[in-house]
């Protein structure tokens, strides 16, 4: 099927998803989307936008992200239990899932183990599990049990959930990129071996009209990937004033694709 409106899609990258408030921030009062598509902090960003909250929560919530600084490191054992002890995240992925009711088709892309591949998920299947499957990072969060079965990162194949709303027939397509270069050699090298892994081809398929997806990345490099890892008040400023200030080119572009 083809859709005449504008699809959203946030990708992943830790705590750079501040970026992606501060974008939301300067698009909001000129742009509404037909759907919005989440992996990973991109879910969760996605998952607020969703609900029609007024851009200046979400900004304030990235300013004011106790839950991010206050997680708790740890030796991994058993190593699929993670770096960080979840617990706190997860109570948080509950409070935010019950605070934010989406008004907006809202889909959570993740990856799911048993077959290794991306996974689209959305509507009224869509529960605090699978926000909180998207957001586990390998290594750092332990992968969530599903209905689906055991769910991990939704930006771990690849970053941003683009394939998902080409899928659902979307033409046209907001995709941000967090994480330009796929944040680095070494993690574009095991993007690329994961999706030879998976036989997972986000360019694949029937329907996809590359000219018709206006990629957004940062207009200045956020940081070394290890900043995405831990919340720090003065770069989450940094990154929601930078997001906003590149919201009016993103605009301008969304004018010239319509």
């Amino acid at each position: 099927m083809s859709h005449n409106g504008i699809a959203l899609a946030l990708g992943g990258g830790g705590m750079f998803g501040a970026y992606q408030a501060g974008l939301w921030a300067g698009l909001q009062p000129f742009f509404t989307p037909a759907h919005v598509f989440g992996a990973s902090i991109g879910a969760f960003n996605g998952f607020a936008v969703s609900s029609g909250c007024d851009a200046g929560e979400l900004v304030d919530l990235w300013l004011d992200f106790r839950e991010a600084a206050e997680a708790r490191w740890r030796f991994p054992w058993p190593p699929q239990s993670g770096c960080i002890d979840v617990t706190l995240f997860h109570d948080y992925l509950r409070r935010h899932f019950r605070r934010f009711r989406p008004v907006l088709p809202m889909t959570v892309a993740i990856t799911r183990l048993r077959p290794f591949q991306p996974l689209a998920v959305t509507g009224d299947q869509l529960t605090w599990r699978h926000l909180a499957a998207s957001c586990s990072v390998p290594v750092i969060m332990p992968p969530c049990r599903l209905p689906e079965g055991l769910g991990m990162d939704g930006g771990l194949i690849t970053a941003v959930p683009a394939w998902a709303a080409l899928d659902a027939g979307f033409e046209r397509i907001v995709a941000v990129n967090i994480l330009p270069g796929a944040g680095g050699p070494v993690l574009k090298t095991l993007k690329r071996a994961m999706c030879a892994f998976s036989r997972f081809d986000p360019r694949a398929g029937a329907g996809r009209p590359a000219a018709g997806v206006i990629w957004v990345e940062p207009s200045q490099p956020l940081g070394p990937l290890w900043r995405s890892a831990k919340w720090d008040a003065a770069q989450a400023r940094d990154w929601v004033s930078l997001g906003r200030h590149d919201a009016a080119e993103v605009l301008r572009r969304i004018e010239c694709a319509t």
